[in-house]
């Protein structure tokens, strides 16, 4: 700044020299003004030409905001499946609207540039089908004009508008993802991931496996995208050169209509661990199958299907009782812990429209609930300060997860939460197995080669 000021001092010096020969014998003749009191000489217009100088403020002005945001508001877009296959995930969606209804009553988040800012979701249905997802992307973008992009769900769906997220400056704040890439910031500088990645759960799982049953034979149902090849890449890599063993892999799509096929492959390979690392109908159906059948395996269900509500309770009576499944969030039966409570009289105050007891409600809860932690902490009305500000998460508790399970970000690790609690289904709620797992080798997520 003080650089500029001195150039357009130099411009104007030689601009008054130029005024003053001009004046004294220019081409045309004119006679030059006469002299008044406040008639100077060019030296003594000099020292004028320092004024912008000293006038220059100290310090810069406050950045303008970015589209989006205002003195009073933040608009937040998100695209994800309110139909099709994996519409059960629009509790999630309105569970993060209703947190943000809460807080807005409240009078909004007040942000670390002095200002209370209500938020407004502007929410676009893309049925999981990635090519809606990146024209509901810019649409939000362009016409809606939003802020940043938030929950997102979908590897494949993400995936699908990322590059175009970072061609126009936008941030992809906490996609519903877990895909190893989205913690790379050379490759996604512009997104902040939320949820650990598939490879850690694929750790948690060998590490279950490792104390309980180091001999196991291991059956794969996987979604036959990012998801579930990095659960299987990072499964094989984990195991290799112990007593496990993967005995069978197959591959489940999300518009297959049944998973009959696949299930009676994996059946016949009499594994004695069975690990369901899928979403959309494939758990539901999976899990009623083994209910019918006389196999028996260790079953582990994904965290991303682990809505009892959604995907196990569909399945009907008895259906995956001891199934092992992974979490950060406090179980919805916790019903006297304050974090749970806070969100059952926020639903019973603003009446969402899906069941009580589902679990993706509270999810997005918890999704939207970070999300806030993100902009309390944002400097200026800017989508580089969200990323700053959400990428400098330290240590930060939130009422919904479970204790010793914060929000941590940093520049070089930028997956806001890396530990687990396993849980089984007893049949009628989850019940915690050992401990949380805080951390992995290396203290980092592991990485499999994509």
């Amino acid at each position: 700044m003080r650089g500029r000021w001195l150039a357009v001092a130099l411009i104007l010096t030689l601009a008054a020299g130029l005024l003053a020969l001009a004046g004294c014998g220019g081409d045309d003749g004119a006679a030059p003004p006469p002299a008044t009191e406040d008639a100077t000489t060019p030296e003594t217009e000099a020292p004028e030409t320092e004024a912008p100088e000293t006038a220059a403020p100290e310090t810069e002005a406050p950045s303008s905001p970015d589209p989006g945001i205002t003195d009073d508001s933040v608009k937040l877009g998100v695209t994800g499946p309110l139909s099709g296959r994996n519409a059960a995930f629009a509790a999630m969606h309105a569970g993060a609207q209703l947190y943000f209804d809460s807080v807005n009553a409240a009078g909004g988040i007040a942000m670390a540039d002095g200002k209370t800012r209500t938020v407004e979701i502007l929410l676009e249905d893309d049925a999981q089908e990635p090519q809606r997802s990146f024209e509901n992307v810019r649409k939000l973008v362009e016409q809606d004009q939003v802020f940043a992009i938030f929950n997102a769900q979908g590897t494949a769906n993400v995936q699908a508008f990322a590059g175009y997220l970072e061609e126009k400056g936008v941030p992809d704040l906490f996609p519903f993802t877990a895909g190893q890439e989205w913690g790379n910031g050379e490759l996604h500088p512009l997104t902040v991931a939320l949820m650990p990645a598939f490879t850690s759960e694929a750790a948690i799982v060998y590490d279950y496996l490792s104390q309980n049953m180091p001999d196991a034979k291991i059956a794969l149902l996987y979604l036959d995208t990012d998801f579930g090849l990095e659960w299987k890449a990072a499964l094989e890599g984990l195991i290799a050169g112990t007593g496990m063993e993967l005995v069978a892999a197959e591959s489940h799509n999300i518009a297959d209509p049944t998973i009959d096929s696949q299930f009676s492959k994996l059946r016949a390979s009499n594994a004695d661990v069975f690990i369901i690392a899928t979403v959309g109908g494939g758990p539901v159906q999976t899990l009623q199958l083994l209910k019918t059948s006389d196999w028996a395996p260790q079953v582990y269900l994904t965290f991303a299907s682990s809505s009892p509500v959604t995907n196990i309770i569909p399945a009907g009576e008895g259906a995956g009782v001891g199934l092992l499944t992974a979490t950060w969030r406090k179980p919805l039966g916790l019903v006297d812990d304050p974090g749970v409570q806070a969100y059952l009289e926020a639903f019973d105050e603003f009446q969402p429209g899906y069941e009580r007891e589902d679990a993706l409600g509270f999810w997005g809860w918890c999704n939207a609930a970070a999300a806030a932690e993100a902009l309390k902490r944002m400097v200026e009305p800017t989508r580089e300060a969200l990323v700053s500000a959400a990428l400098s998460l330290d240590q930060v508790p939130l009422d919904c997860h479970l204790p010793g399970i914060p929000l941590d970000t940093s520049e070089s690790d930028r997956y806001a939460i890396e530990s687990w609690q396993l849980l089984r289904w007893t049949g009628g709620g989850y019940e915690p197995v050992g401990e949380p797992i805080t951390s992995f080798e290396g203290g980092k997520t592991p990485q499999v080669e994509s």
